[in-house]
C-alpha cells in the first residue's frame, strides 16, 4: 500500500520575506549657530553703541558747564575781582574817569528811569542805567568813575554812589542750556536703551534745559554768590531734572 504525503498546508508554506520599509530623509541641520553669533555679535554693537552715547553725552554736559563759566565771568566776576595794579595785570578791574554829556529821567512811569550818557577818551560814547542817588549827585559836564572788567564798563561811581552796569549774558546762557540739554537728551538714551517707555519723553529734556538756563541762571548771578556755590546749585538742579526724566522714561519689565 502506498504512502500518500498530505501537499503542504498554507501555514507550512516558507514566509515571503519582509520588504524593508523606506528610511526616512534625515533631517535638514538648522543653522543655530549662526543665527546665536549674529545676535551676539548685534548685542555687542548696540552696547558698544548704547556706551558711547553715554560718554558722548556726558561729554557735551561738561562742555555745557564750562560755558556756564564763561557766562559767569562775563556776568559777575569782576565783584570779587582785585584793582589792577602793578603786581596785578590780568583778572582784574581798572579805573577810568568819565565825563557826563547828558541826563535823561523818566519819573512818570510807575518805576523810575535814570540815564547818563558818559563820555570817554578810549571808547564810544554810552548811556547808562543808574540809581537815582546817582543821577542827582551828577551834573552835565561832571566825571564820573568808571570800573572796567575786561574791556566793559560794569559799575559808575560818584561821591558814595554806586551803580552797577551788570549784562547778562543771554547768549551764552542759552548755549549752556542747548548744551547740557542735548547732552542729557543722547546720556539717557544710552543708558536706557530698550527700557524706555517713551521714546520722545527724554527730547523734553532739550527744550526744558534750554528754557530754565535763562531765567534760573539770570537770579543765579544776580545774587552775587560765589562760583563755587552758583556752579554747586546747578549742577544740583541738572541732576534733579535728569533723574525726573530717567524716571519718567524707565520701563520697569518687573
Amino acid at each position: 500500500m502506498s504512502e500518500q504525503h498530505d501537499a503542504p498546508g498554507p501555514r507550512d508554506a516558507t514566509p515571503a520575506p519582509e520588504t524593508p520599509a523606506p528610511e526616512a530623509p534625515a533631517p535638514i541641520p538648522r543653522r543655530s549657530g549662526t543665527r546665536s553669533a549674529l545676535r551676539a555679535v548685534v548685542s555687542a554693537a548696540l552696547t558698544l553703541v548704547r556706551v558711547l552715547a553715554v560718554v558722548a553725552g556726558l561729554s557735551v554736559v561738561v562742555l555745557g558747564f564750562l560755558r556756564f563759566d564763561d557766562a559767569y565771568d562775563e556776568a559777575v566776576a569782576h565783584r570779587g575781582a582785585p584793582s589792577c595794579g602793578a603786581t596785578v595785570t590780568t583778572g582784574c578791574t581798572r579805573q577810568e574817569t568819565g565825563r557826563v554829556i547828558t541826563m535823561h529821567a523818566d519819573e512818570n512811569s510807575d518805576s523810575a528811569t535814570y540815564e547818563l550818557t558818559v563820555s570817554r577818551e578810549t571808547a564810544p560814547t554810552i548811556t547808562y542805567h543808574v540809581s537815582e542817588g546817582l543821577y542827582h549827585s551828577e551834573e552835565i559836564g561832571g566825571e564820573v568813575q568808571l570800573t572796567l572788567w575786561q574791556g566793559r564798563v560794569v559799575a559808575l561811581s560818584h561821591r558814595g554812589h554806586r551803580s552797577d552796569n551788570l549784562s547778562y549774558p543771554w547768549v551764552t546762557s542759552l548755549a549752556v542750556g542747548c548744551l547740557v540739554g542735548a547732552g542729557t537728551v543722547l546720556g539717557v538714551y544710552g543708558a536706557l536703551g530698550r527700557r524706555l517707555t517713551g521714546r520722545a519723553v527724554p527730547l523734553l529734556a532739550l527744550p526744558v534745559f534750554a528754557l530754565l538756563t535763562l531765567p534760573v541762571g539770570a537770579f543765579l548771578l544776580a545774587l552775587g554768590w560765589h562760583y563755587a556755590v552758583v556752579l554747586a546749585v546747578a549742577v544740583f538742579g541738572w541732576l534733579l531734572l535728569t533723574t525726573i526724566a530717567v524716571g519718567v522714561s524707565w520701563d520697569d519689565p518687573i
